[in-house]
C-alpha cells in the first residue's frame, strides 16, 4: 500500500558561535521517501530545548512522494553559553510519527577592544638642547576583540619636539600590545 515515508536532511543543524543578539539561519530539508503524501501537522521545539531557536515555515505541510521542503531554523541567542535540543516534525509516517531534527550554538560575546597605556605619562627629566631622549610606552589591549588604532597625535597645548614611532594605523591583537 502507498505509504509517506519522512527523512531529513540534515539531521543535525550546528550554528557553531553566534554573537549575542545577533541571528544565524540554517535549512535542513523535509523529504518524503515514500509512495504518499506526506502531511507535517506538526513542529515544536523538543522538550528542553532551547527558547533560542524558532523555523519557518510553520506547519501543517503537504510533501509529495519524492518531493522535498525546505526549513529554516533560526538562531537568536540572549545569553552567553551553549544552547541545544531539537525540533519534533509530526507527520503521517506511520514508521515514523516524530522525527527529530537535532540544534545547536554557542552565543558568544561580542568582541570589544579595551586600550590600556602602560605608563600613562612619561617623564624625559632634563634633556641638552639639540640632544634627544627617548622613552618607551606600551599600547595594551586588554580587551577580547582587536584593537585598530586610527591615529596618533600631539594633544592640543604639547611641545611639538616630541615625535613617536610607530605611526599608525597599526592593530594591537586582543591579549598583545605593541
Amino acid at each position: 500500500a502507498p505509504a509517506p515515508a519522512s527523512a531529513l536532511t540534515p539531521a543535525t543543524l550546528a550554528f557553531g558561535s553566534v554573537v549575542l543578539g545577533s541571528t544565524a539561519t540554517l535549512t535542513a530539508q523535509v523529504r518524503n521517501a515514500g509512495t504518499a503524501t506526506l502531511n507535517v501537522t506538526s513542529i515544536a521545539l523538543c522538550s528542553g530545548s532551547s527558547a533560542e531557536f524558532g523555523w519557518s515555515p510553520s506547519a501543517p505541510l503537504s510533501i509529495a512522494p519524492g518531493q522535498a521542503t525546505t526549513l529554516t531554523v533560526s538562531y537568536l541567542p540572549t545569553a552567553a553559553g551553549t544552547d541545544s535540543g531539537c525540533l519534533a516534525i509530526s507527520s503521517n509516517d506511520a514508521a515514523s510519527p516524530v522525527v527529530n531534527l537535532g540544534v545547536g550554538g554557542i552565543g558568544v560575546a561580542q568582541a570589544v577592544p579595551a586600550v590600556v597605556l602602560s605608563p600613562a605619562s612619561l617623564d624625559f627629566g632634563t634633556v641638552t638642547v639639540g640632544g634627544s631622549a627617548s622613552r618607551t610606552a606600551s599600547i595594551q589591549n586588554t580587551g577580547t576583540g582587536p584593537l585598530s588604532v586610527n591615529g596618533i597625535s600631539l594633544c592640543s597645548g604639547s611641545s611639538p619636539e616630541f615625535s613617536w614611532s610607530p605611526s599608525a594605523p597599526l592593530t594591537v591583537a586582543a591579549g598583545q600590545s605593541t
